[in-house]
């Protein structure tokens, strides 16, 4: 339940569902932290970087997990808009998995030009 939209709770389903629980595992890809956590607060992930980002006025870079190497400048925030689009709660807001796929490769093929 922790990856379901806020439209599959009203019961309305289309391929944006999938959208937005794609975007969970992005934030989980991200941060390195668990979707769900009892000894955080909030205790759900996507509520937990919000609103911590907002309380603090501080950026995605202090959330990305050290554990995948170095990330290089502006990748974090990079990644970390393209997630916050996919989560996005209005269904129609959310990008198409092809747009979502075109994003990530273009990332990525950037990152590779850098090496």
């Amino acid at each position: 339940m922790v990856y379901m939209s806020p439209d599959a709770y009203r019961g309305v389903v289309s391929y944006s569902m999938d959208v937005f629980s794609f975007g969970v595992v992005l934030l989980e890809l991200l941060t390195g932290l668990p979707v769900l956590d009892d000894d955080r607060d909030p205790p759900h992930l996507t509520m937990y970087v919000e609103e911590t980002m907002e309380e603090e006025e501080s950026s995605i870079e202090q959330f990305c997990d050290p554990r995948a190497g170095k990330w290089p400048d502006g990748l974090g925030e990079a990644f970390y808009y393209l997630t916050k689009q996919c989560l996005e709660n209005k269904r129609n807001r959310r990008p198409t998995m092809k747009k979502v796929f075109t994003e990530l490769s273009e990332m990525c093929n950037s990152q590779s030009r850098e090496k």
